[in-house]
């Protein structure tokens, strides 16, 4: 126990958002933990997701086959597990709980990622993993809801050495510290499956999840009112819980460069699916024409109608 002296970054104690789950490293370290503990002979993954999802499945050696979706997100091809075999779905932007519920019923062997969907519950007896920093201002850290568990212990991650970009960020401004940005999520292809670390705990110990929570999705359906019509993707479910972004589709090429140079910071998923994954599917035309446009708590009314009214502007609406 260490009493007085000098202080440290003070936080508001709460609970944790998910304080029954296994809090990990990072989510792929999540997945990993799951492949260790499971004793898969094949994944199916959908052709639209991030590389560093197969990281640990290629570590570990598991056979793997795609499948593509619908303009829905729904899955497209026809699949029959095998025993030994699980699927592994993406809640795309938090927008797909209702199908998931589905899944769940069509598929005794099912992986839910919900990196893109941190307020969605596990649904039960789904494995189900997460991803913190998507939605909340911390260097690292996972989430997961499983039954199955490896045999040995973990070591316990530190994060102090790979925050700077969070003070950076908070002191001079989101480009000045990118860089580093990337360098600490350049580090999770070496970090190996850990613990969370006390930072990383404590720090998301100490949000007001409700508030996020509610802060999202009224920045989501204030831009849907206003853009909805506008957008190809037409199927927005009504039933969504603090979504990560409002996944606006155009043909309009240029968007997302014109939103970047007014300093409106658009994520792309995944330049990895335009380099590996057959043409003209729709899967790289997600890849190309989505828009990932921020509905996250850090903003409000104005913002978004500032992030509208640039959209309509470059769009001619």
């Amino acid at each position: 126990m260490e009493i007085g002296g000098y202080f440290e970054l003070e936080l508001h104690s709460r609970e944790p958002y998910y304080p029954d789950l296994i809090a990990l490293n990072s989510g792929r370290s999540c997945l990993e933990y799951i492949l260790k503990a499971s004793n898969y002979s094949k994944l199916y993954l959908p052709y639209y997701i991030c590389e560093v999802v197969i990281e640990p499945i290629r570590k570990l050696r598991i056979d793997v086959s795609f499948y593509s979706i619908n303009i829905d997100f729904t899955i497209k091809d026809a699949i029959i597990l095998k025993d030994s075999e699980a699927l592994l779905y993406v809640n795309y932007f938090g927008l797909m709980d209702d199908y998931i519920i589905s899944l769940s019923e069509d598929f005794n062997h099912l992986i839910i990622d919900n990196a893109q969907a941190f307020f969605s519950k596990p649904k039960e007896n789904v494995i189900t993993y997460y991803s913190p920093r998507k939605f909340f201002g911390v260097s690292d850290g996972g989430y997961l809801s499983t039954k199955k568990f490896i045999d040995f212990k973990l070591e316990k991650d530190t994060s102090f050495q790979n925050a700077n970009y969070l003070l950076e960020r908070a002191d001079i401004g989101a480009e000045k510290g990118y860089q580093n940005f990337r360098a600490n999520e350049e580090r999770f292809r070496y970090t190996g499956l850990k613990r969370m670390s006390k930072l990383t705990s404590d720090i998301l110990s100490s949000i007001d999840y409700d508030l996020v929570k509610l802060k999202r999705e009224e920045n989501f359906w204030l831009i849907h009112q206003e853009l909805g019509f506008y957008n190809q993707l037409s199927f927005i479910p009504r039933n969504i819980a603090g979504p990560m972004i409002y996944p606006f589709l155009t043909k309009n090429a240029g968007l997302r460069d014109f939103l970047i140079f007014n300093k409106i910071f658009v994520a792309k998923y995944w330049d990895n699916v335009n380099r590996k994954w057959p043409e003209n599917n729709f899967e790289n035309i997600l890849a190309n024409q989505l828009v990932a446009l921020p509905v996250d708590q850090r903003y409000g009314v104005a913002e978004m109608m500032y992030i509208v009214d640039l959209v309509k502007s470059f769009c001619n609406i």
